[in-house]
């Protein structure tokens, strides 16, 4: 298993933070208020949620520090780990989607579809607290029209025997998170807490 700290891990997968005041709680609060909650996301990952994309918010100090985040941020490489490339990030987004969640909310462990999104996708949490957790993801969740541009699906195997099983971050209010690189293309995700939470998530478009 590697030995890298984890901070060196984070940089490696391309899983990073950033925190922004969660000054636009009301915005989202309001914009959701009217939506019943719905039992069951289209394909089944979020559970007994209200959300909403809405093209009318805008989000300009939040967008300008992920921006800034993306374009500072170099993976690592380590040669004890494989090297895998990846579109850089576009830096143009998509409208933001709100979500509201419940105590009986449920987000399972999932890999977001590359078909409607591009490299990165970003979530701020507003108000509640709650563990996001990554892990290696399974074969048949990868899109294997981007098995050639990562290696192959081996290299998923060298990343279970490499990483820690399980990675996990705190959230809070204020806090967020960016999927990019191996966080992005090669791992499942979830988002496990008690209580009322409410998010925005920013995913980049895609690239032609």
């Amino acid at each position: 298993m590697s030995k890298l700290s984890t901070e060196a891990l984070f940089s490696y997968i391309s899983l990073l933070r950033f925190t922004h005041p969660p000054t636009s709680l009301p915005l989202v609060q309001k914009s959701l208020s009217r939506l019943r909650p719905r039992p069951s996301h289209f394909d089944s990952v979020i559970k007994n949620h209200r959300e909403k994309t809405d093209p009318t918010l805008p989000f300009p100090s939040e967008l300008s520090l992920i921006k800034s985040t993306l374009s500072s941020h170099t993976p690592l490489h380590s040669p004890s780990l494989p090297e895998i490339n990846f579109p850089p990030s576009p830096l143009t987004f998509l409208p933001p989607h709100l979500l509201h969640y419940t105590s009986t909310s449920v987000l399972s462990p999932h890999l977001d579809s590359v078909r409607y999104s591009g490299p990165s996708i970003s979530v701020l949490t507003l108000l509640g607290s709650a563990s996001l957790r990554l892990k290696v993801a399974r074969p048949s969740e990868i899109d294997l029209k981007l098995t050639p541009e990562f290696g192959g699906l081996q290299i998923l195997n060298e990343l279970r025997t490499e990483l820690p099983e399980t990675i996990e971050i705190e959230l809070n209010a204020g806090e967020g998170y960016i999927l990019s690189g191996i966080s992005r293309y090669l791992m499942e995700h979830e988002v496990v807490g008690e209580g009322e939470r409410y998010a925005v998530v920013f995913r980049d478009d895609l690239i032609e």
